[in-house]
């Protein structure tokens, strides 16, 4: 007797550049003869893959789309599917070309998607947990047969050099495929949980600084991610603390520790995996930090592809972060 169906992560993948940026980058050099605050809570870093300049004579990847469109082909390939099953696309390209649309429509492009395929950007640093959720429940509902997820970020080029945060970013992509299978080794989504602290808001974000032009008018510069003095302390008190709270109190609920499960999560920096580490005990937990960095949302779906062949246990509890501050944990446990 053959297994049921059921909704499930039938394809992951993902696409990081080829350049590396080192420790040892020229970019750096300012911090490295300055000690602006917080330094101390971003570590643990040694290589990031960044996109090439955008006017760099070569066929490296140069935008979002070069990185979102292969790790897509490459989730629908591992789900053995093609462009012509996808009937909606979620995710977000981050920082987009314009405000709006998301260049999540040009991965619609370069895959060769249906007409009818639904776009559905989800504009968070957190969104690949939620378009997860928005996934499955897409298909459980029988409303999508498949579903496909990508996210990409680019955030080397949205940092400040003579900021701590920039020492930790890298580009990437990652991708998955969420349908109905038989497969029990594959993984589906059985709970999730977010908290969400709106007091923190302002504390971390991107925008570009005011500052006065030559003739007396308001200008601005190029828009780059702030952390304040109460994000530092944001870093600390919630980051530290509440996303293994979250992730312990979804394990509990479903009768779980954290010896049973592989933790796959955000990757901001050692700190925080420290931290997590120790609250939750996990029976693995996979990073990419030393060889990518801080790939922002695509933290997770990076290392569920890039360590899919790794992962031992029948559960993978999902840890994202967003800078509202917020955190959501998504747990996935295979058929048996």
């Amino acid at each position: 007797m053959s297994a049921p169906e059921r909704t499930a992560v039938t394809g992951v993948g993902y696409c990081v550049p080829p350049l590396l940026r080192r420790n040892d980058d020229p970019i750096f050099d300012w911090l490295r003869q300055h000690a602006p605050a917080g330094g101390n809570l971003f570590t643990g870093y040694c290589e990031r893959r960044v996109l090439a300049p955008p006017d760099e004579l070569s066929d490296l990847p140069k935008t979002l789309p070069d990185l979102m469109t292969p790790a897509a082909a490459a989730a629908l390939q591992d789900a053995g599917l093609t462009s012509s099953d996808v009937d909606a696309l979620i995710g977000d390209a981050s920082v987009s070309e314009f405000y709006t649309p998301n260049e999540l429509v040009l991965v619609h492009r370069g895959l060769g998607l249906s007409a009818a395929a639904w776009v559905i950007p989800v504009n968070a640093m957190a969104g690949f947990n939620t378009a997860l959720m928005i996934a499955h429940s897409l298909v459980e509902s029988g409303r999508c047969l498949s579903v496909l997820i990508v996210v990409g970020y680019n955030w080397t080029r949205y940092v400040s050099y003579r900021t701590h945060q920039s020492v930790s970013a890298g580009d990437g992509a990652g991708a998955v495929v969420v349908g109905r299978t038989a497969d029990p080794s594959k993984f589906a989504v059985r709970d999730a949980a977010t908290v969400t602290a709106p007091e923190y808001y302002g504390t971390m974000f991107t925008a570009g600084d005011r500052v006065r032009a030559d003739d007396g008018e308001t200008a601005h510069s190029w828009p780059y991610f702030h952390i304040t003095a109460a994000g530092l302390v944001a870093f600390q008190e919630f980051g530290k603390k509440v996303p293994p709270e979250l992730a312990n109190r979804v394990l509990a609920r479903n009768g779980l520790t954290g010896s049973q499960v592989c933790l796959i999560t955000h990757q901001a920096s050692r700190v925080l995996l420290n931290a997590w580490c120790v609250a939750v005990r996990p029976a693995q937990y996979p990073d990419t930090l030393e060889r990518y960095g801080n790939m922002v949302g695509a933290n997770v779906p990076v290392n569920l592809a890039f360590f899919k062949d790794q992962i031992t246990t029948d559960h993978v509890l999902t840890l994202a972060l967003g800078p509202e501050q917020g955190a959501t944990a998504v747990l996935l446990s295979r058929g048996s």
